[in-house]
């Protein structure tokens, strides 16, 4: 629930005043792991969903004028480090017509994001945890965007701009003209009644890589996604992402004994699904499968990569009013570049109540992640301290989640 100040506003300069709506919202997470096991022994300790903050903090604050043609929208964080840092959006906007919206700042800009995201998302995730972006990214930047939105269409596009003005000649990063509008990302999105809803963006890159003593480009990725909404209480989503760069950027590099596929250059197919079974239960399940693109076999030995696949389902089950029920299982499956292994198999289970307490949530459960062999943590933020050795530890964690939205 977010908390409403109306306030007059003094427009001195036109000599004018006009009423503006500001509005304070303000959230929390803190999970408290009373024991866990790292891989070689029990320990305790405080985290976050995504591993190393432990308790965060959040306050949004929004404003905008009586006519709703211009406004503001501020987010501050604070961790358990204390540190104090903007969050995702510190920025300005006007609409200067009612389907369009111009925004100048730092913004993070989700009416078209794709997510499949499975309950152990919102607890101690595991190493290969899918679910926000999965489907089709957002965008998350600072500089200048401009949308369009009507019932049926949303279109637009974001430029990054920085405050340094460089032109140093030397790489794809400085802000000359074209390579700042190269790193642009636009897109759009087009509801079918009663179909569902058809995406696609190009996402600018424009990063460059010396092979062998000569510059390889990265120029972005294209995305398409189609959300299918036809069947009552039935969602589906399906999300490809194909990067566009040079062939010889692609490969598989070894770092410290272990395989690993380069950042960026596979070609991802995302797969997502929920179901409403009853006011009670609903199921849900996502996948992800990457195809080896942009790579040479000169560069991994004559040897094809294979593809990488994991998959996972979830189920929340509404015991009583304030209580229910979460439980996910999801399987990371072993990738190979010839004999030699990317990735070894993994199994991420986790299972526990969730109960209401006014404002607050409180998730209390187990969750265990096998197979962490290599991996600084298996369970985010529960480091591994035989992750140098070839022992395929488990991990495993009883969190208290502690949830606040007000």
């Amino acid at each position: 629930m977010k908390k409403t100040l109306i306030a007059v506003a003094a427009a001195a300069a036109l000599t004018t005043s006009a009423f503006a709506e500001i509005t304070f919202g303000s959230w929390g997470r803190a999970i408290l792991v009373p024991i866990a096991s790292n891989g070689d022994k029990t320990v305790a300790g405080q985290n976050q969903s995504w591993g190393g903050w432990g308790r965060t903090i959040g306050m949004d604050i929004n404003g905008s004028d009586a006519e709703g043609k211009a406004g503001f929208s501020m987010a501050y964080r604070n961790n358990t480090n204390g540190e104090a840092e903007t969050g995702e959006n510190a920025h300005f906007w006007i609409k200067p017509l009612d389907e369009v919206k111009v925004i100048a700042g730092k913004v993070e800009y989700n009416a078209l994001r794709g997510n499949a995201c499975l309950p152990g998302w919102d607890v101690i995730r595991s190493s290969f945890a899918i679910g926000e972006d999965l489907l089709f990214k957002n965008y998350a930047g600072t500089g200048a965007l401009v949308e369009y939105a009507n019932d049926a269409l949303t279109v637009f596009a974001a430029v990054p701009l920085s405050k340094d003005f460089a032109s140093k000649d030397e790489d794809k990063s400085d802000d000359q003209v074209s390579n700042v509008y190269a790193r642009a990302q636009a897109g759009f999105g087009y509801k079918i009644d009663g179909v569902g809803v058809v995406k696609a963006q190009f996402i600018g890159k424009n990063t460059e890589e010396d092979v062998a003593g000569s510059k390889k480009k990265y120029t972005g990725d294209i995305e398409a996604a189609f959300d299918l909404t036809a069947v009552e209480n039935l969602w589906v989503g399906v999300g490809i992402t194909f990067p566009i760069m040079d062939k010889d950027l692609g490969g598989v590099a070894l770092k410290d004994g272990v395989y690993s596929v380069k950042a960026g250059t596979d070609m991802k197919i995302g797969l997502g699904a929920s179901y409403a079974v009853s006011d009670e239960l609903t199921v849900m399940a996502n996948a992800k499968v990457l195809l080896a693109q942009n790579y040479k076999k000169d560069n991994t030995g004559d040897e094809a990569i294979k593809p990488g696949m994991q998959f996972g389902a979830g189920v929340t089950y509404k015991i009583e009013d304030g209580l229910s029920l979460a439980a996910e299982v999801s399987y990371l499956a072993e990738r190979k570049c010839g004999d030699a292994k990317i990735n070894e198999s993994s199994v991420f289970a986790m299972a526990g109540l969730n109960k209401s307490v006014g404002a607050a949530n409180v998730f209390c459960g187990f969750e265990m992640q096998t197979n962490v062999l290599g991996q600084a943590s298996g369970l985010s933020g529960i480091k591994n301290p035989k992750a140098d050795t070839t022992s395929k530890s488990t991990q495993w964690a009883v969190p208290v989640v502690i949830s606040l939205g007000l």
